[in-house]
């Protein structure tokens, strides 16, 4: 599997070591474009530009780290149909929580509080379920399993025939 793919194709299976290697890698370039970007913030306002690159650098991050962890769960034998649960479930259960802050006080309501726990709770098992759990043994429906005798063994990949 060639680096292309490893960080934008949703076919084929990625072991843990691709997994890290692939998000470790793009996440440097990610900061760079964060940070090098972070002065479309100024008083004066950001040219058109600057919005367009704020928002397609957003939009690479994103699309990176779907295919990153789509692959990851197809090694584990899951569908594509679980990464909103790691997407989407964690800071949507905080934005609840938000939700239900008391602007009264400075206290936490338990509804908050529930929803910013289940939020951490979702951000947890979005790390360990990827990044750390073993991946089905032999081949499934995504392809063959990740081996060190597969074609791209250096990165831990199979690309399942796509």
């Amino acid at each position: 599997m060639r680096w292309v793919h490893l960080l934008t194709g949703f076919s084929g299976r990625i072991g843990r070591r691709a997994f890290w290697i692939g998000s470790l890698s793009f996440l440097p370039i990610f900061v760079v474009l964060v940070f090098g970007l972070a002065g479309i913030m100024r008083p004066t306002g950001a040219t058109q530009a600057e919005i367009f690159a704020f928002y397609a650098s957003q939009i690479a991050a994103l699309w990176t780290s779907a295919a990153l962890i789509v692959k990851r769960l197809h090694d584990r034998n899951k569908s594509a149909l679980w990464y909103p649960l790691f997407g989407l479930g964690p800071p949507f259960a905080y934005r609840l929580g938000n939700e239900f802050s008391s602007n009264i006080s400075n206290q936490l309501s338990p509804a908050q509080l529930g929803f910013w726990l289940l939020s951490l709770a979702l951000w947890l098992w979005a790390i360990v379920e990827p990044g750390f759990l073993k991946g089905a043994a032999g081949p499934n429906r995504y392809g063959p399993a990740v081996s060190s005798g597969s074609s791209d063994a250096a990165l831990g990949t199979t690309d399942g025939g796509a």
